[in-house]
């Protein structure tokens, strides 16, 4: 808590001198859900929460600018205890040719499989030439300021995710494209006594109407093994088709669920998936999805996935969701869905839930 309150103190100090000169946007949404998970032969529990953000962005011309945005939320997955939290809060300043940012960051990178929505301390140096995106971070990470907070349990640097059982920091090379990007990581634990590196690349293509992304992850160091993810969208008539592989090898620590987020609205809820996102050493997880369109702002999606090769996270799980559209800020949504665990537990669980969410 008292963290985010500094976090805030320091944008509102470094946004005052822009304020006489400077153009602020202000935004924001507000979202309320309710869920119901269903173990076999148990009761239901019921999964409520809601949450506001708030954000702005102040800019001096094209010279500088300072980025904020935090949330409060409540009731998640049963907990009524109020959370306060800081999404990003830095400073990025236009020097020529280079640019320069500092602060706590929403660090995405390519297609969602390795880091996403993750939000270190960072510094980053980046600049344009020959049509490419070049740049350079040093980062800081805590245990406790990414979003998954899960540690491994051998205690090694885990890249996916940003977290250990110690602090970390990291430097990072990166260079974009159009179509593609490489990264490489090397990272050490606030102890000095575990390193490793993370090269990623990524390359976004099409073939006719098809869409398709693949990325590639090695890793390497007191972290080693490899992944790989690739997912392809394509029309059906009045139909989208999506579907995706993910493949982990000789010690993979797995991927963002973040990457299966647009076939499960169940995934984000926390509440009806087959493990997506927690895979390990030599899985695999096959998804596919059929999206829908009704009219009058109605859609909707079936999916399916998979998981094998991993006796801790095995199954199968399957949703229906639905999305109405309210206006152009507010849309509404629905699913419903089951997961058979093929593990030692082989439980199945079903559940269902909705939600609203508003921009403003």
């Amino acid at each position: 808590m008292k963290k985010n309150l500094i976090a805030v103190a320091i944008a509102g100090v470094l946004a005052v001198p822009f304020a006489a000169q400077a153009d602020i946007a202000f935004s924001g949404d507000a979202r309320a859900r309710y869920n119901t998970k269903t173990p076999d032969g148990g009761d239901a529990a019921a999964l409520t929460d809601s949450r506001v953000r708030l954000g702005f962005v102040a800019k001096d011309g094209d010279v500088a600018s300072v980025h904020y945005r935090g949330y409060m939320s409540t009731g998640t997955h049963g907990d009524g205890e109020p959370a306060y939290a800081t999404d990003w809060a830095f400073v990025k300043a236009n020097l020529g040719p280079v640019t320069v940012s500092a602060g706590e960051m929403l660090a995405n990178w390519g297609t969602k499989l390795l880091y996403w929505d993750v939000r270190p301390k960072r510094v980053m140096i980046s600049g344009k030439a020959g049509g490419h995106w070049m740049g350079i971070t040093f980062d800081k990470s805590t245990e406790t300021n990414n979003k998954d907070t899960d540690v491994p349990a051998d205690g090694k640097p885990n890249p996916f995710t940003g977290n250990d059982a110690d602090d970390k920091q990291a430097i990072k090379l990166l260079v974009k494209g159009k179509n593609y990007g490489l990264l490489h990581s090397m990272i050490e634990d606030g102890a000095g006594d575990k390193s490793s590196t993370v090269t990623d690349v990524y390359y976004m293509g099409a073939a006719g109407d098809i869409k398709y992304n693949v990325e590639f992850v090695t890793e390497g160091g007191d972290a080693e093994g490899t992944s790989l993810g690739a997912n392809m969208m394509m029309p059906m008539g009045g139909m989208t088709l999506s579907a995706a592989l993910i493949n982990f090898a000789d010690g993979g620590a797995g991927f963002d669920a973040d990457y299966l987020d647009g076939m499960f609205m169940g995934c984000d809820a926390g509440n009806v998936c087959p493990s997506i996102g927690d895979s390990g050493d030599g899985a695999m997880t096959i998804a596919a999805s059929l999206g829908m369109g009704f009219g009058d702002g109605m859609k909707g999606h079936l999916s399916f996935a998979s998981v094998a090769g991993d006796g801790a996270n095995e199954g199968t799980g399957i949703e229906l969701a639905v999305f109405k559209s309210l206006s152009k800020k507010t849309n509404v949504k629905a699913f419903f869905g089951t997961v058979s665990q093929d593990d030692d537990s082989n439980n199945t669980h079903t559940g269902m839930g909705a939600a609203i969410n508003t921009k403003f």
